[in-house]
């Protein structure tokens, strides 16, 4: 009696309409535009590590001084505005500089990429992250993806291995999608003479929305 029970509870879930198991996969799509202010870099995380270690002045002079210079490129740096495409088995991401990288989430092993130092890795979406796993010479380099729930904002967190005496060091970045431009269409004159009263165009305001 009990496992009758059992199987009459079960039978509804096998009869969901499409798979009831998968989770949809967010859309990373979109031009992202990387918020300096609030983002955070490897060398300032390492700095941390350092002086929990060490207090010495000298050193934290030294540090602060390449976390400035670090701090400072991270405006002209290729990550600073990203262009995302998407389709079921591939995220494609193109850097400001032009150059470009495939991300395959279908558990196919990633092509090497000699000017990030990749050898190799994979991909996969968990939930709504897609976690990539990238081998480097130095270790596994591992970095998340993650959309907002507004879908506003894209999170990029990273971990590397970073050897002694820092271990594993993670820091994120975060980027704000950019609007959408759409040129403004002139409808005014193409239904005829306007009508008297009417000649507010009332909501060109549309322009600036992000979708």
């Amino acid at each position: 009696m009990r496992s009758t029970c059992a199987l009459l509870l079960a039978l509804p879930l096998l009869f969901l309409p499409g798979d009831s198991f998968a989770q949809e996969v967010p859309d990373l799509s979109g031009t992202w535009v990387l918020d300096e202010a609030n983002s955070e870099t490897p060398r300032e995380k390492a700095r941390e590590r350092a002086l929990e270690r060490s207090d010495n002045p000298r050193a934290r002079q030294r540090w602060e001084r390449a976390e400035t210079r670090e701090r400072e490129s991270m405006e002209s740096a290729p990550f600073a505005r990203l262009t995302l495409t998407q389709d079921e088995e591939v995220v494609n991401v193109q850097y400001r500089d032009g150059r470009s990288r495939s991300i395959h989430t279908d558990g196919r092993e990633l092509e090497p990429d000699q000017t990030r130092g990749i050898v190799g890795g994979r991909a996969r979406w968990e939930g709504p992250r897609l976690v990539v796993e990238n081998d480097t010479p130095r270790g596994q380099r591992i970095e998340q993806w993650e959309l907002s729930d507004d879908g506003k904002r894209l999170f990029v967190i990273s971990e590397i291995q970073a050897g002694e005496p820092f271990g594993n060091i993670s820091y994120r970045r975060i980027y704000d999608r950019e609007p959408s431009r759409h040129p403004a269409v002139d409808t005014s004159g193409q239904d005829g003479p306007e009508d008297e009263g009417e000649g507010d165009d009332g909501g060109n305001d549309d322009d600036d929305d992000d979708g």
